[in-house]
């Protein structure tokens, strides 16, 4: 995409009353807010074309020797559009011009683009509840979202990428600011939102658009931002947020005591901000009217958001390793968990099973001191808990501190009617203050984030018939995260040995995890990402023919740092005092907090070093919109394109390459290799041969119906995420922790004996010999490119001035998709019918004597080991060999088909009332989940990757029907309306009143199900369960939503979503069956209600006071979310609430 345009073109015919061509006719465009003008002259077939009109209201005049001239006012242009606007001219009488009433084209008779543009006006009175613009995404056709888009987390603007178009991946889609790039490198991000008030238009194309756009695996969002005008203009306001306007949540009201709900969500948002712009003047120096430009704005926002909710914290009794009153609540009965000594482990009848501790109680003598002083963080519980299991013994409630400052500032000069140069300047921070606290009740990570984004853009016209269009773009985004409280925080102060402290590059309090509320630092991150842009096009107007064509270099860059574990990882779970050590886990075995007080787990430390990653983007297009008859135009475009791999400025990235002899010898094959010194720089291999054709037609039978169709080819956004490969640079060290028969090996007082080493790989090694005997995160060189193929055929009809109706067909077909994660090195599914005593049976290791460690050290393997197609590579547990060894993070296997039909009404406003409405039946079904880059919203790896088809169902984003309707009513009352408009006191009390209104109605979101990974493939079936034969696991939505309302305080849940008896936990070394997602089981259906009422005040001529209520999800509607769909959880198909409760937000803003 190059010169993303964001420029409108005004084209048709001019003839006389016969409909004879009038070559050499002059149709002048001048924008009414500054006056600016642009011309073109009519061919021998009287077609013209003016290019490059900034999107706005302009007056359209036409004159011709001898004819009448003829004036066409308040024509808008939109963001992208090409509009056709044919003049009949009669011959020159005593009155020699002709003025036309308002002129508003709406019928798209010249592309065969799909698209949808808002308007300025519908902007500004779209109820939004961060007044951020990407919000509005949620009501347009064909887009589905994440619930992040318009309410990103923190106010983070890169998750604005999370959605999807006409079938397209989450996070594949452009998003450009004024035409230029306004995303990262690495998951696609957005950088920067512009202030609502600094928007003048937002238009998203969503099936088969020009070859001007690519890299997109969707759609193109293109967000204009305003320039100043020939008038000063600007305005204040300023908006409201409190917990006293809205609703308690259904889930606190559900969870009351003694008739008394929980308290609600604390909510203190301020939002204020201004815009000022209009011509450059300075006295006596220079006047910039009908010339130079100014527009700026400003948003500030203050709030503390609400952080509460009921936690479980041990008990006295469990803390002092008393578990003889601790119970699980299974199938609605209590029972109690039994805890069992892991140093009495041993091998009985081929399970390794362990003796329970006497009374449920573990002796003060085998309690580890540094798991008492890791529990003394906890604060006491501050209510009853449940009667049987006493969890959720803590309330827990506090408040978030978030700030967020935006400022834009953008001059536009014209040098003459055929050269103008704008510059724009975007600057975001915001900074989010967690509580202080170690207890994980909230995230302890605080968050500063600085975004900005500098635009340039020269509009030339060399001749009549050529034009040229040069940008550059500059956008950044640096993150850094922190925890406040233990940033700092000496690991010495827990009893832990001092070996951590010295070799920690960032000093936090270690993380706890082990089943109740964690304890620790969690994350520390500084990572900044930019994006640089040059781009250049042509726009050649020859004949029947309007050629666009140009090219387009882009240079991401990245630079990662970010470390969760630099003074260790200490992980407790159930399995360490469970009965057999290799059973899967049970909610009446074994727990945690026990495990902690016995100083056993699992044990990491991450050491990681910055780095400094990048990769290049080259495109060039040709665009030809050949206009055959005066109703018929054709779109023939082409865009090649092509992107580098990830490359690091030290070449400290590796890649796997499958056919590289192994250093082991005996023909084995597979070794990691170093970018650079002689190897490629890069990860991946670029892809030359990355061709887009586009090809369209637009035909107009008539004047007011134009019938449309599309085909195009797009390539995917690559990600630049350095951090899906191992690098021997950042390393994590795993403790061995287990003897070969599962015996505690290694405790929390000296969880790496010897200290921290680095390991012998901390370097590039050249041999080959990287990695082996451990496992991997790799990528390959040689990948196909993914793309996606779009298709469309609409009709659209005026039906009157302002009123358009339109239904478009539209699908598209996904090839090489990217999916998270496949295991390279899976045994093959075949071999599980041998079973899994076969399987792990020990037999003698061919790598015996070559490795001093880990499982290729031991003089006997389990067989599957030797059944991998690269089994030099293992997991670093001595125990088994079921882990993943060779992580192939990315890899292009997935695919998509997707076909949808909308039925569109669409009324312009006028006469009081605006209309937006419709309606789409769509069906989505891929293979490995939605998602770019870090930003996977279905983050499931394959059963089996030798049956990759395993996984093609519906996707997490394919929801059947969606209803929109939005609608802005002026009410008939006040000055110049039908009622009351003589009375003055009246106007100022009923005079001025708006209603927007957004109706938003969808089918349930598919459902997955799943359960432990039994198979035992590496890296295999995670998240699957097994159908049983004969249960059909749908019950009916209105028994589903009655089972949802009905919940028990006991397990904290409710009555299952669906029928849980249709599904079981898979036998070992068996493939589950189950779907990715189930066909036939969903959601609840969404309903929503959003409701704005404005009233406006004329204070003065040129002074207006507009107060606002916003009013979101208005008539308090619950709907539930996804169901637990964990089938060994005892609260399987329990379901919470999806629906936000009533919010209401009142503000003011003055115009002047």
């Amino acid at each position: 995409m190059l010169a993303q345009t964001f420029n409108a073109r005004l084209t048709g015919t001019v003839t006389d009353v016969s409909g004879a061509a009038l070559p050499g006719a002059t149709v002048t465009a001048t924008q009414v807010q500054t006056g600016i003008r642009k011309s073109a002259s009519t061919d021998e077939s009287g077609i013209y074309n003016i290019p490059l009109l900034l999107p706005g209201v302009y007056e359209v005049s036409v004159e011709a020797a001898g004819m009448q001239s003829q004036v066409r006012r308040d024509v808008r242009l939109e963001v992208n559009q090409t509009a056709t606007l044919d003049f009949r001219l009669g011959v020159a009488q005593v009155q020699t011009s002709v003025d036309v009433t308002a002129e508003i084209p709406l019928l798209q008779s010249e592309t065969s683009s799909v698209g949808t543009t808002l308007e300025n006006k519908l902007i500004e009175q779209y109820p939004l509840i961060q007044r951020d613009v990407m919000g509005m995404l949620r009501s347009l056709p064909g887009v589905v979202t994440s619930s992040s888009i318009g309410d990103a987390r923190g106010g983070r603007n890169v998750f604005d990428s999370t959605f999807s178009v006409a079938g397209g991946r989450s996070s594949t889609n452009e998003v450009l600011l004024d035409g230029a790039p306004n995303t990262i490198g690495d998951f696609n991000g957005v950088v920067i939102v512009p202030a609502l008030d600094s928007v003048q238009e937002f238009r998203v194309e969503s099936s088969t658009y020009s070859a001007e756009f690519g890299r997109s695996g969707g759609g193109a969002v293109n967000v204009v931002t305003k320039s100043g005008t020939n008038e000063l203009h600007g305005g204040l306001y300023y908006f409201h947020q409190n917990d006293a306007f809205n609703a308690n949540s259904f889930t606190n009201n559900r969870n009351a005591q003694n008739g008394q709900a929980l308290p609600k969500e604390l909510v203190k948002r301020h939002q204020y901000g201004g815009t000022f712009g209009g011509p450059v003047f300075l006295p006596n120096i220079y006047n910039g009217r009908n010339k130079t430009f100014f527009f700026t704005s400003f948003e500030g926002r203050r709030e503390r958001n609400p952080l509460q909710g009921l936690y479980s914290i041990p008990t006295a009794k469990e803390m002092a390793g008393d578990f003889s009153e601790t119970y699980a609540i299974v199938n609605g009965q209590p029972q109690q968990v039994q805890i069992f000594n892991p140093f009495t482990t041993r091998l009985v009848n081929g399970r390794y099973v362990r003796d329970a501790f006497p009374g449920n109680i573990i002796p003060a003598s085998m309690q580890n001191p540094i798991a008492r002083e890791v529990l003394n963080a906890y604060p006491a519980p501050n209510r009853p808990g449940d009667p049987i299991t006493g969890r959720r013994n803590y309330f827990f409630k506090d408040t978030q501190d978030y700030s967020r400052d935006l400022f834009s500032a953008r001059v536009d000069h014209y040098f003459s009617e055929a050269h103008r140069l704008f510059g724009r300047f975007n600057y975001q921070e915001n900074l989010q203050k967690s509580p202080i606290g170690v207890v994980m009740f909230s995230d302890p990570v605080s968050v500063l984030d600085n975004f900005r984004n500098f635009g340039l853009d020269d509009t030339l016209q060399i001749s009549p018939s050529l034009s040229s269009v040069f940008r550059y773009s500059y956008t950044r985004y640096r993150a850094n995260q922190f925890p406040r409280e233990s940033l700092g925080f000496d690991p010495t102060q827990l009893g832990l040995p001092s070996y951590l402290r010295d070799s920690a590059n960032v000093l936090i309090h270690p993380n706890f995890a082990f089943g109740f509320v964690d304890i620790g630092g969690r994350a520390f991150n500084d990572q900044p990402r930019d994006t640089q842009g040059f781009q250049q096009q042509f726009v050649w107007v020859r004949g029947r023919h309007n050629l666009r064509f140009g090219a387009e270099y882009r240079l991401y860059r990245f630079f990662p740092f970010q470390v969760f574990n630099p003074t260790g990882s200490f992980s407790f779970s159930s399995t360490f005092t469970q009965r057999d050590a290799l059973a899967a886990s049970s909610p009446t075995e074994g727990l945690g907090l026990a495990s902690l007080l016995l100083g056993t787990g699992n044990f990491s430390f991450e050491h990681v070093d910055p780095l400094t990653a990048y990769h290049h983007y080259v495109a060039a297009y040709i665009q030809d919109d050949w206009k055959i008859l005066p109703n018929l135009t054709l779109n023939l475009g082409l865009r090649w394109e092509t992107e580098t791999g990830t490359a690091e400025a030290h070449d400290r990235l590796t890649y796997f390459d499958p056919d590289a002899a192994s250093p082991l010898g005996n023909g084995l094959r597979g070794a990691l290799a170093f970018t650079g010194n002689g190897n490629p720089r890069t990860i991946r291999e670029a892809n030359l041969r990355n061709f887009g054709p586009r090809v369209g037609f637009a035909y107009r039978p008539v004047n007011n119906m134009s019938i449309r169709g599309g085909y195009g080819i797009f390539f995917l956004p690559l990600g630049l995420e350095p951090g899906i490969v191992t690098t021997p640079f950042n390393y994590t060290l795993v403790a061995d922790t287990l003897t070969t028969d599962y015996r505690p090996k290694t405790l929390l007082n000296d969880p790496f004996p010897g200290g921290i080493t680095p390991p012998s790989t901390a370097g590039r090694i050249e041999d080959g010999s990287y990695r082996l005997n451990n496992n991997a995160s790799v990528t390959l060189r040689k990948q196909p490119a993914p793309y996606i193929q779009q298709w469309n055929f609409g009709i659209s009809r005026q039906i009157s001035r302002s009123t358009v109706v339109d239904a478009t067909y539209y699908g598209s077909r996904g090839v090489h998709l990217p999916i998270p994660s496949m295991e390279l090195n899976q045994v093959h599914s075949d071999y599980l019918k041998m079973g899994g005593a076969w399987l792990t049976e020990r037999v003698p290791n061919p790598y015996y004597g070559q490795f001093t460690s880990g499982l290729l050290s031991q003089p006997t393997i389990p067989r599957m080991q030797l059944l991998k197609p690269y089994p030099q590579f293992a997991s670093p547990t001595t125990a088994n060999a079921f882990g993943s060894s060779l992580l192939y993070n990315r890899p292009p296997v997935g695919d998509s088909i997707y076909h949808a039909v909308t039925f569109k009404l669409e009324r312009r406003f006028s006469q009081g009332l605006s209309i937006n409405a419709h309606y789409t039946i769509s069906k989505l079904i891929d293979i490995g989940g939605v998602g770019n880059g870090a930003a996977f919203t279905d983050a499931s790896a394959l059963r089996d990757i030798y049956n990759i088809r395993l996984e093609r169902s519906v996707s997490a984003w394919d929801i059947p029907q969606r209803l929109v309707i939005n609608y802005a009513l002026e009410l008939p009352f006040g000055k110049g309306k039908q009622f009351l408009s003589n009375n003055a006191v009246l106007d100022k009390l009923f005079g001025g009143w708006t209603i927007f209104s957004v109706h938003t109605f969808e089918s349930g979101r598919p459902i997955a199900v799943g359960g432990p990974d039994l198979s035992r493939l590496a890296g295999a079936s995670p998240s699957r369960a097994t159908v049983v034969a004969g249960q059909d696991p749908k019950i009916s939505l209105a028994q589903a939503r009655a089972n949802a309302r009905d919940w028990s305080p006991v397990c904290n849940c409710t009555k299952p979503w669906f029928n849980t008896a249709a599904f079981s936990i898979t036998p070992e070394f068996v493939i589950p069956n189950g779907p990715r997602f189930l066909p036939n089981v969903r959601q609840d259906t969404v309903k929503n209600w959003d409701l704005s009422i404005t009233k406006k005040v004329q204070l003065q001529e040129r002074v207006q006071l507009v107060i606002s209520g916003n009013f979101f999800n208005f008539l308090n509607q619950v709907y539930f979310g996804a169901p637990n769909g964990s089938v060994n959880s005892n609260t399987f198909g329990s379901v919470g609430v999806a629906s936000a409760p009533r919010r209401i937000e009142l503000g003011a803003k003055l115009n002047f």
